[in-house]
């Protein structure tokens, strides 16, 4: 099955408010309920899954790691996105699909107002020549419970940050596998639609992926971010021309 709305991260973590992943990763909600994962990117950008904004009205983004327990999150209204080139929307079951289907361009930048609540910040972007490899340990973070949801301290909209390791680090131009078999069940994270992937360097989190799809016990799919620059440059220049020109800074390069 696909990572749908409301599901999400395997083995994760709650993380701490003030964390470098706590100031970079929001959270997608309808009326303050979550039900996908983002990065900042800029002042007035986040990055997240396609599959997550498409035909949506009337979100924001959510500055909370908790959005369960905050009776009044921090919130900003979202006016505008779009979709990465090649994004098939009727591509609702990837999962089904064998061999599994590749450069799907589950991507989508996504445009609020309101600027940054204090101490949030951009993520920072993995540098380019920075080389994948099979079995890389990197780090998940995600607003999605942890699948089997046995608790009732297992809600969605609480951040949570995991660990898993690369299965495929070539699976695609634009896209990566992560492992999420039962074998890798110490490294057991297995992603959040629209959440970041991030790689640790010198301490720091880097980003560099988009949570898409997966199937349950085997892997997910994270789309790359580095390959959609040019794009998302572009993009954002749209998005601030057609919904009012604000004076912000670049996006991730």
């Amino acid at each position: 099955m696909a990572f749908a709305r409301g599901e999400g991260l395997v083995g994760g973590e709650p993380v701490a408010d003030g964390s470098p992943l706590a100031r970079q990763t929001v959270a997608l909600g309808w009326r303050g309920d979550a039900f996908c994962s983002a990065t900042i990117v800029a002042e007035d950008l986040v990055v997240t899954a396609a599959h997550c904004v498409r035909n949506s009205h009337d979100i924001e983004v959510l500055f909370e790691t908790d959005t369960v327990s905050e009776k009044n999150p921090r919130r900003r209204p979202i006016v505008g996105y779009e979709l990465a080139p090649g994004y098939d929307p009727d591509d609702e079951h990837p999962e089904r699909r064998d061999p599994p289907p590749r450069n799907r361009a589950d991507f989508a930048l996504v445009r609020f107002t309101g600027g940054l609540p204090a101490g949030f910040n951009p993520a920072q972007l993995v540098p380019a020549d920075h080389v994948f490899h099979d079995a890389d340990e990197i780090e998940l973070a995600g607003y999605g419970g942890t699948f089997d949801h046995t608790t009732p301290n297992d809600p969605v909209g609480i951040l949570r940050a995991g660990h898993a390791r690369l299965r495929d680090a070539r699976f695609s131009p634009t896209e990566l596998q992560i492992d999420a078999s039962e074998e890798s069940s110490s490294h057991n994270a297995g992603g959040d639609s629209g959440g970041p992937a991030l790689v640790r360097i010198g301490g720091e989190p880097y980003l560099f992926g988009v949570c898409n799809w997966g199937r349950v016990g085997e892997f997910t799919v994270f789309a790359l971010v580095r390959p959609r620059l040019a794009w998302m440059s572009e993009a954002a220049k749209r998005l601030r021309q057609h919904h009012g020109h604000a004076d912000c800074s670049t996006v991730l390069r």
